[in-house]
């Protein structure tokens, strides 16, 4: 980290129980340094069938980004009202490749990338890869990975 301090904090947002437990340790981390969130979603849609990423109409991406984007303001409404700085961004894409993307672009200024994590092993990664492993090959800056929260039995 070229800076002593963060100058803004990435965290890569799926609206996933790991990503609450991802957004609780960026906003720590937030406080301590006072660097500004931003919160980044890709969608990876396809008019496709056959294509990887998700298929959806035209129509129906419009509908999905649109949800996206809403349900996005409310997690950075939410995170303003606890007096921490943030911004929403909606990208379209491979998610890892375009999180890796944004955080590189310097005039992004981002320091510190933070993204939650299943915690998969086995056949399960093997089956669903992971975001946040292929998200930490290829990050330009120091990530922070966070678990899941486990439940109590």
């Amino acid at each position: 980290m070229p800076h002593a301090k963060p100058r803004r904090i990435l965290v890569a947002v799926d609206f996933s129980a790991p990503c609450s437990a991802a957004m609780e340790t960026a906003k720590q981390y937030a406080v301590l340094t006072g660097a500004p969130l931003v919160l980044v979603h890709v969608l990876y849609l396809t008019d496709n069938l056959f294509g990887a990423g998700t298929f959806a109409l035209p129509e129906i991406k419009a509908q999905i980004t649109q949800s996206a984007k809403d349900e996005l303001q409310k997690m950075v409404a939410s995170v303003l009202a606890e007096g921490i700085g943030c911004e929403g961004v909606v990208m379209f894409g491979i998610p890892d490749e375009e999180i890796c993307k944004y955080a590189a672009d310097p005039k992004n200024e981002v320091d510190l990338l933070v993204v939650g994590t299943h915690g998969r092993t086995g056949l399960a990664r093997v089956a669903f890869g992971s975001v946040a492993q292929r998200i930490l090959q290829r990050t330009p800056c120091p990530a922070l990975v966070v678990p899941m929260k486990k439940e109590a039995s």
